[in-house]
């Protein structure tokens, strides 16, 4: 039927809102007057995102009242609910698996709530707190939009509620690929010429929080190898295929040759982080190496990447930069920092290697400093090599507050403190528990099918290095 993608992207756009709105309305119902606001985005994978019940049809109105989640629950390991993630391209832009309508619904809240802690830590000091989720399988220009809508319904609805405008003395945190969609509203948002007077209409101070700014470490890969959890429990061709239908995470691959080019002093790199066996620049943005990836690999969406790379590759606004304090993590040299690109091989040869070094266990160090933050605005927890908990510790959260309360981040600690709210389990605890799954011999309504530290230990194994 003629326009129906039209139609389902209309209708899609409708329900987003719809979910930002039902948010907004719990945020505004519980909104303190004269306490100050953090807002906070979360990492890739750390937006729960849920699924119609019904498809659209193009022939019919879309009625559902009903979203169960799709990420991250029971189901991704019980009811195969990855592969109801895959997306796909069509000539007005990606639609969701089959045309049932995935929509973003605040942060991760099964079980492990990797969130919790920094919702708990700012709303003991007295802050109102609101998360802004997004689809992270979509474009970063897509979920920066959407958050520049969440921002004017915010401030609207606080107006019209409590008669206060919040933005002025509204806090960001962005932690991980939400410092993506941070950098990119920023460079949007905010042209060159951006004065001060108009910053303070829309925030106070902002945090980027373990960002890729430069790209992970763990990425490139998975379209060629999928992510080993997942390939256990679906098959690996299914994996990497789904994956690889994600737009937005393409922009989580090293940087291009032409970015790295302009950053390189400031970043201290040598070499470019990409290369093939013989130590030639292999830049998974140039399309003459398109032809390289497996066929499953999205050509559209790694130009639209490769578009999106350029811009951020510029850089922030003057006025913009003092209000923006990176904090990022270089624990242990057990970061891959560098890859290896045997274009030649075939995909199930293993074709991207690499090299270890220091980072946060996915973010490279040189990729974890946004180079034209000012120095005095920066952080490096030495200690920390766990990208997905970074957040959590308590040393980070108190950086933050030193400075909200202070203006200045705090020396840094000598010793980190964290005591992790659920129990670590091992590399092995997690493979039998999956086997068990895989096997059949656990079902989703047993209690051990439901114990945190597994779920917890999952999250965190899918953003670790897996070359």
């Amino acid at each position: 039927m003629p326009n129906s993608g039209k139609r389902y992207q209309q209708v899609r756009k409708r329900q987003m809102n719809y979910s930002y709105d039902r948010r907004l309305t719990r945020f505004v119902n519980r909104y303190v007057k004269g306490r100050p606001t953090v807002i906070l985005l979360p990492g890739g994978m750390g937006s729960q995102l849920c699924k119609s019940e019904k498809k659209f049809k193009e022939d019919k109105p879309f009625k559902n009242s009903k979203f169960p989640v799709v990420w991250y629950d029971t189901g991704l390991l019980f009811e195969a609910d990855l592969k109801k993630m895959k997306m796909k391209r069509t000539h007005e832009g990606y639609e969701d698996n089959n045309r049932y309508i995935v929509v973003p619904d605040g942060g991760v809240r099964f079980l492990y709530k990797p969130y919790d802690d920094v919702k708990s830590f700012f709303e003991s000091k007295g802050y109102n707190f609101v998360v802004f989720g997004f689809d992270w399988r979509s474009s970063l220009v897509e979920c920066a939009s959407y958050f520049q809508r969440f921002l004017n319904q915010m401030r609207d609805r606080v107006k019209e509620k409590h008669n206060e405008d919040l933005l002025p003395n509204l806090t960001m945190v962005a932690h991980s690929q939400g410092g993506l969609v941070m950098q990119f509203w920023l460079l949007r948002h905010f042209p060159p010429q951006t004065k001060k007077t108009e910053l303070n209409k829309w925030f106070k101070t902002l945090f980027m929080v373990g960002t890729p700014f430069y790209g992970t470490s763990n990425h490139m890969q998975r379209y060629f190898e999928g992510e080993m959890a997942f390939n256990f429990l679906y098959g690996k061709d299914d994996v990497r295929q789904i994956l690889s239908s994600f737009p937005g995470t393409y922009i989580l691959m090293p940087l291009d040759y032409e970015g790295y080019l302009s950053k390189k002093d400031a970043l201290g790199l040598d070499d470019y982080p990409v290369l093939d066996p013989n130590g030639n620049v292999a830049d998974p943005y140039d399309h003459q190496n398109f032809q390289y990836y497996p066929k499953w690999v999205s050509k559209d969406a790694l130009k639209e990447a490769s578009q999106l790379r350029k811009t951020l590759n510029l850089e922030l606004c003057d006025a913009v930069r003092p209000r923006v304090y990176n904090l990022y993590a270089t624990g242990e040299d057990k970061t891959y920092v560098q890859l290896k690109w045997n274009q030649q091989e075939s995909p199930d040869d293993k074709p991207v290697t690499g090299k270890k070094g220091r980072g946060d266990g996915t973010v490279p160090e040189w990729s974890g400093r946004l180079v034209e933050v000012p120095d005095e605005n920066v952080m490096n927890f030495k200690n920390i090599d766990n990208h997905v908990g970074i957040i959590e510790y308590p040393d980070v959260l108190d950086a933050i507050l030193n400075v909200m309360e202070k203006g200045v981040l705090p020396a840094q600690p000598a010793q980190l403190a964290y005591a992790p709210t659920v129990e670590r389990v091992s590399k092995d605890e997690l493979n039998t528990f999956l086997n068990q799954i895989k096997t059949k011999k656990l079902k989703a309504n047993q209690r051990a099918a439901t114990d945190p530290k597994f779920w917890k230990a999952l999250f965190e194994e899918m953003g670790k290095c897996n070359v």
